[in-house]
């Protein structure tokens, strides 16, 4: 299965790319703001430059992370979509589940890894520019050497490998469900959908409350902002399929099939199958 997974990012450059692209991207953001917990980690570094380091690394590094994770498995879910009628073929063909979800999972590793790769250098280069700019405007000691570690390396790997294979188990999960139970599952994962999107502006509301009652001048008023903004893109975006929906066109097209023309979609001729034969394993 896993070389049939390189036959298929091969025989698909444009999801290939697409997949690679965000990838590359958000490895790079996550090694970037990651370098200056190595950078603020070396001897002989004065406590100012150390603590305005650790805390851009940290603050602005956790959301670009978290917004990095959701980029990178909202892109893979959406190429594991798209490919329904590929998984279907192979499940008539006779592969399992386990051995399909072995070939997106080998796909979506692969491609992290690559991306991964590639993104070092250029974030080395923008680590390393953002450190400058930092002396520039005097945050930090002109003395502080950039230093690109393995706090750095490991976030990226770690972070931009999880969200590609997870996205890809669940995604793929999903598509090889059996379809008498995807009805429940559905209305089990719209309740928590709710449940989510009602959590998640409750807390925005709750962060952007706390604003008032700190001091204008103190720096940590930024961080109950940015989760407040953070939780409620989150909200919105739970409920934006609901509120979206009457404002959508329609996409039903007519269909040209007439009584008279046989069936002959992959469906039905799996469902003709005898059911010793391996296409009766797609059901």
């Amino acid at each position: 299965m896993l070389q049939l997974a390189f036959r298929s990012v091969k025989e698909r450059p444009g999801r290939f790319a697409a997949t690679l692209l965000s990838a590359f991207l958000g490895a790079g953001i996550v090694m970037m703001f990651n370098s200056l917990h190595d950078t603020a980690a070396q001897a002989g570094i004065d406590a100012q430059s150390e603590e305005i380091l650790s805390t851009t690394g940290g603050v602005v590094g956790s959301y670009g992370t978290l917004l990095v994770f959701f980029a990178v498995a909202s892109t893979l879910t959406v190429n594991v979509r798209q490919r329904g009628d590929e998984i279907h073929l192979l499940r008539c063909s006779g592969a399992t589940p386990a051995q399909i979800k072995r070939m997106i999972m080998g796909e979506a590793a692969f491609v992290a890894v690559i991306a991964t790769t590639l993104a070092i250098l250029p974030a080395m280069l923008a680590g390393r520019l953002l450190v400058s700019s930092f002396k520039d405007s005097n945050q930090v000691a002109d003395n502080v050497d950039y230093a690109f570690g393995s706090i750095a390396l490991s976030t990226g790997t770690s972070i931009t490998l999880l969200s590609s294979v997870g996205a890809a188990w669940l995604a793929v999960r999903r598509a090889t469900s059996d379809p008498t139970t995807t009805a429940a599952k559905d209305a089990a994962r719209a309740r928590w959908r709710t449940i989510g999107g009602i959590t998640a502006l409750v807390l925005a509301a709750g962060a952007a409350a706390t604003t008032f009652a700190i001091d204008e001048t103190e720096p940590a008023l930024m961080a109950p902002a940015a989760y407040a903004a953070v939780m409620t893109s989150i909200g919105f975006a739970v409920f934006s399929p609901t509120s979206c929906a009457p404002s959508w066109p329609s996409t039903d097209a007519p269909s040209n099939s007439s009584p008279e023309s046989p069936d002959t979609s992959p469906s039905t001729t799996c469902a003709a199958a005898p059911t010793n034969s391996p296409a009766s394993s797609c059901r």
